[in-house]
């Protein structure tokens, strides 16, 4: 409310400044173009407070034009006056419309300006929280035009690097072996219009490092690929350290392998001599026994045939707890089900749930699960309490599934029970075995042992 009557009285202010000033000047202008001069009070208002305060300064200054117009003796309403107030209505509207579209004009303009000004400030902050992610991060972040001249670099890449990238092509840049790698994978994005990730070798001062690089199209309104983005993360460490891991557990693989091959040899070495030398002796000792008449002397030959039968079951007792013969002739499920046949059925009674139709499978695998089994039956013979157990081997397409549960006091993994009751190691088999190992319990409920591995072995 305030501010429209603070337009009109500016526009009334226009109006008497107009009267004020042409009345001053009756001694030079005489009483002549009263009405023309109010027209600067119409456009004075028009052009600088709005439509109606103009609108108002029109009306307005017809009053001290008609004051003009009689004061001079003798002057009467005539044809002239007439006139002349009908031009003056006329311009005045003319000057209104003319100076409020004008007006309507500079505030669309005004406004346009001030959208486009939060617009770019808008556009600048985003452009420098942009850089300030680019400049900090360790990565190197680039971007390259279709000719691959870069177009965009971040600090980290100029730091490293010690050059100036922009404009730049890598062929300008790096070694031509190097350069070409990676305008095939900049080609590549270019003609799929699809992201990549690559491995690429970089150039440092210490030597060549490995670079994990994620490419990018970068896509126009139509969806034609105008520029390509790239990520690169230096991997050299991590490579470094993968292949160490890698090593490693090749070494234990061989390690595993060469201690099954001993046991293999063990086994077969009590088999062909201490058992087989026994079950001679027995033999002979059964033979002799319905020979003596002696009753003394047959007492003690039944003596030493007891002790030779302890010695052939102790020594095939050895057999299968190095390596069971079972496992090499029959396979895994066959060595399994001796495997539960040896345990003592007085304190636990175990559910065997097998694929009928499981063939034989690569020995490093099938050794893993028997081992794996066992371990898991040593156990749960020592820790678990427990008085049921489940197993199930069975296959899963590709894979094997191998599941050990049983329902006795359980324990909480993460307070170190996987490393005191030799869960680790069954873990480390399975990985080394190219399969996974998850381990589930809680205390009171149990445990359950899932080991996941390929059908057909490793490569």
């Amino acid at each position: 409310m305030h501010t429209h009557l603070r337009r009109y009285g500016l526009a009334f202010i226009t109006v008497f400044v107009a009267a004020a000033v042409r009345c001053s000047l009756i001694p030079v202008l005489g009483y002549r173009y009263g009405f023309a001069f109010f027209l600067v009070s119409t456009f004075v208002s028009g052009r600088y407070i709005g439509l109606g305060p103009s609108v108002f300064a029109v009306l307005a200054g017809t009053i001290p034009a008609v004051v003009l117009h009689f004061i001079p003796p003798g002057q009467h309403f005539d044809s002239y006056f007439q006139i002349a107030m009908i031009v003056y209505l006329f311009l005045g509207a003319i000057v209104v419309v003319l100076c409020n579209s004008e007006h309507k004009v500079r505030l669309a303009l005004q406004r346009e300006i001030a959208e486009r000004k939060v617009v770019e400030d808008f556009i600048r902050a985003s452009e420098a929280r942009l850089h300030g992610i680019l400049d900090n991060t360790t990565a190197l972040v680039y971007l390259k035009d279709l000719e691959g001249r870069h177009l965009v670099v971040n600090r980290r890449c100029e730091e490293l690097f010690k050059m100036r990238f922009v404009g730049q092509t890598v062929h300008d840049l790096f070694p031509r072996d190097i350069a070409e790698q990676w305008e095939a994978h900049d080609r590549t994005v270019v003609q799929t219009g699809n992201p990549i990730q690559v491995e690429e070798k970089v150039p440092h001062d210490d030597g060549l490092h490995t670079y994990i690089v994620v490419k990018f199209p970068i896509k126009d309104i139509n969806g034609s690929v105008v520029a390509v983005g790239g990520i690169s993360t230096d991997i050299t460490d991590h490579k470094k350290a993968l292949d160490a891991l890698e090593a490693e557990q090749e070494l234990l693989r061989h390690t595993l392998e060469v201690q099954d091959h001993e046991r293999q040899l063990i086994a077969y070495e009590i088999h062909d001599g201490l058992v087989q030398h026994a079950t001679g002796a027995l033999m002979q000792l059964e033979a002799m026994r319905d020979q003596v008449e002696s009753a003394p002397i047959a007492e003690q030959i039944e003596n030493v045939l007891g002790i030779l039968q302890k010695t052939v079951a102790e020594g095939r007792r050895l057999i299968n707890g190095i390596r069971t013969p079972v496992l090499d002739d029959w396979g895994v499920v066959a060595a399994v089900e001796q495997l539960i046949d040896d345990e003592d059925r007085a304190y636990v009674q175990i559910e065997f749930v097998k694929d009928e139709g499981m063939a034989r499978m690569p020995p490093n695998i099938e050794e893993a699960i028997y081992r794996i089994t066992q371990e898991a039956l040593t156990n749960i013979r020592k820790h678990s309490q427990a008085k049921n157990v489940r197993i199930e081997l069975v296959r899963r397409g590709d894979r094997v599934h191998l599941e050990v549960r049983d329902w006795g006091v359980g324990f909480i993994p993460s307070n170190g029970a996987r490393n005191v009751h030799g869960l680790k190691g069954i873990t480390e088999r399975a990985r080394i075995a190219g399969g996974r190992c998850t381990i589930e319990s809680k205390p009171g409920e149990g445990t359950r042992l899932v080991v996941d591995l390929p059908y057909l072995g490793i490569s």
